[in-house]
């Protein structure tokens, strides 16, 4: 059973949320008019309003599970991990799955549409336009962090300063060990998920190849499930990770094949269940990535992926600009928790505040990352992106 202060966290991230968006749907119009994704940029319909809502909502549970973790484990002196509560743990996790499905239903549907003649050259270069600036941008300002941290004085072999800043170039390659005498984790661990998503975006140009018909696709998913399925056998677990591209492409061939079941997912009973299972699941998993909670992701993602827009939710202007910015705030989070935290630890610390009180930093520590975020996008990685994101 989940206890008092599990019941009181998840609703203050419940109502950290709404403020949120609250703030971010009273942004005047011409401001944030740059921020909402473009209409009529689709692949085999208009851009999914549901999907770019569901992002913000991803992105915000990625930045509680990491917000919690630094005061569960970091503040108090134990190598950085997960939080203890198993909302924010769970929906953390999660949300990571989710992402890695959108990502395999969106490009699988382009590579559909391209009869799967998927030009390398054009999905490389515009997924480092996509994904580049701001990670770079973003190791630039940990460089900085740790060597202010440190007040100038690098103890380390030059040799040693070159390999662990080198370490840095391939996304997601390394994100934990020492970066200049501090340890990178705490600031750049996020970024591990671009590591899987680069390797799905090398895949894909052969992947993409059983797309020219449904079935080489159906053949393409039913041998990958199998494969998945031997793995699971042989090291007594799940690789939840390629689960989750796979997934995504198997949600993108059952509404090509089967285009009527949109219908009964987009309506309103299946949008109350999505709501529930998030508030649900955590009673009976406290918290831990299981088969059923995998289950739960990938029918909820079925739904969203249809077009059910939860009773209107996802299309909330407010919620499709935090949609757009989900990369920013996704990206950026950690090294922003880190030094508020950090900065506040001096004053008071941490480990001694109270799980309300907590909340209440958390609230403003997920305003500031919005906020940094607005600009972010504005100005580094909107400039880098095309207008069209061709294969």
């Amino acid at each position: 059973m989940l206890n008092t202060d599990d019941l009181l966290t998840a609703s203050a991230a419940i109502a950290t949320v709404a403020l949120i968006l609250t703030a971010v749907q009273l942004l005047p119009t011409t401001f944030v008019r740059p921020l909402l994704p473009p209409e009529g940029a689709g692949i085999l319909q208009p851009r999914l309003a549901a999907i770019d809502g569901l992002r913000a909502f991803l992105a915000l549970a990625v930045v509680f599970l990491h917000a919690w973790a630094f005061r569960d484990t970091y503040f108090e002196g134990k190598p950085f991990d997960l939080p203890r509560y198993p909302f924010f743990c769970e929906s953390g996790l999660v949300a990571v799955l989710v992402f890695f499905m959108i990502t395999g239903f969106l490009f699988w549907n382009k590579a559909v549409v391209a009869r799967g003649r998927v030009n390398p050259f054009l999905l490389y270069r515009n997924r480092a336009r996509r994904i580049l600036p701001l990670y770079y941008f973003l190791c630039c300002c940990t460089v900085a962090v740790v060597f202010l941290r440190s007040s100038g004085k690098i103890g380390e072999p030059i040799g040693i300063l070159l390999r662990e800043i080198a370490g840095l170039i391939v996304p997601g390659l390394r994100t934990a060990g020492p970066l200049l005498g501090s340890e990178r984790k705490v600031m750049l661990a996020q970024s591990w998920t671009l590591y899987f998503e680069d390797l799905f975006y090398l895949a894909l140009p052969i992947l993409g190849l059983a797309a020219r018909s449904r079935r080489t696709s159906l053949t393409l998913v039913l041998s990958s499930l199998l494969l998945l399925m031997m793995k699971r056998v042989e090291f007594h677990r799940y690789d939840y990770f390629s689960l989750s591209f796979l997934v995504g492409i198997g949600v993108a061939e059952l509404l090509i094949c089967l285009p009527n079941v949109r219908a009964p997912l987009s309506r309103k009973p299946f949008g109350l269940l999505i709501l529930l299972l998030p508030l649900l699941v955590p009673w009976l998993t406290r918290g831990t990535v299981t088969p059923l909670v995998f289950i739960c992701a990938a029918v909820s993602f079925v739904g969203v992926a249809a077009g059910n827009d939860l009773f209107g939710l996802l299309k909330l202007r407010c919620v499709r600009i935090v949609g757009t910015l989900s990369y920013s705030i996704y990206l950026l989070h950690m090294l922003i928790l880190y030094c508020g935290l950090t900065f506040l630890n001096r004053l008071t610390p941490i480990k001694h505040l109270a799980p309300f009180d907590f909340s209440m930093v958390v609230c403003v520590a997920g305003i500031i990352v919005v906020a940094i975020s607005i600009f972010s996008y504005r100005y580094i990685e909107k400039p880098w992106m095309q207008v069209r994101d061709r294969l």
